[in-house]
C-alpha cells in the first residue's frame, strides 16, 4: 500500500481550511501532526487527514441527531 504524503498546500485544499487554522488545531491536539523530514519539509498522511475529516462529519451528524 502506498500512502500519499501531502504538503500543507494540499492539506489546505483537501480540508478547505487556512494554514493558520490547521496549525492552531495541531497545537491544540485536534488535527493530525505532520511527519517532519527536515527543518523545511513536513508532510501529512492523506489517510490521517481523511480520518480527521470523517470524524468531523460524524461528530456533526451526531450533534444534528441530538438537536
Amino acid at each position: 500500500m502506498t500512502e500519499e504524503l501531502l504538503p500543507i498546500n494540499r492539506v489546505k485544499e483537501v480540508t478547505g481550511f487556512s494554514r493558520p487554522y490547521i496549525y492552531r488545531e495541531m497545537a491544540a491536539g485536534r488535527f493530525p501532526q505532520p511527519i517532519r523530514f527536515s527543518d523545511k519539509c513536513s508532510r501529512w498522511l492523506m489517510s490521517e487527514v481523511q480520518s480527521w475529516i470523517a470524524a468531523r462529519i460524524a461528530e456533526c451528524r451526531d450533534n444534528q441527531k441530538e438537536a
